[in-house]
């Protein structure tokens, strides 16, 4: 029971720095006109897509680990581009919020190996 409330924690902070990245894009689209076609969306969209969907299939063993690790490549991909574009606080919450799932996702692939 206590592994499923890790995972449970985890998968709500995967979709809380989905939430983050989401509204990063919302207030650069908006306050400063980022077209959609730019880096910094083609990084972040994959990035909030995964983290939705490793969160929901948290308690799928078969499915986690590959989302997990596509989850993690693209919020690497994703706190790096951030960092190129974010002079802005919203996009550096968004890196430093990539960077955390990038560890819980780490953390998480090495105990999925060790169960």
């Amino acid at each position: 029971m206590g592994n499923q409330v890790g995972r449970r924690e985890v998968g709500r902070g995967l979709v809380q720095c989905a939430a983050r990245c989401e509204l990063a894009l919302q207030e650069y689209v908006s306050g400063f006109g980022v077209p959609v076609e730019h880096e910094l969306f083609r990084a972040l969209i994959p990035a909030i897509a995964t983290l939705r969907t490793a969160a929901d299939v948290l308690d799928e063993q078969l499915k986690v680990e590959r989302a997990l690790h596509l989850a993690h490549e693209a919020c690497r991909r994703a706190a790096i581009e951030c960092r190129r574009y974010g002079l802005g606080e919203p996009l550096l919450r968004c890196a430093a919020a990539c960077d955390q799932a990038v560890t819980e996702t780490e953390l998480l692939l090495t105990a999925l190996v060790h169960d």
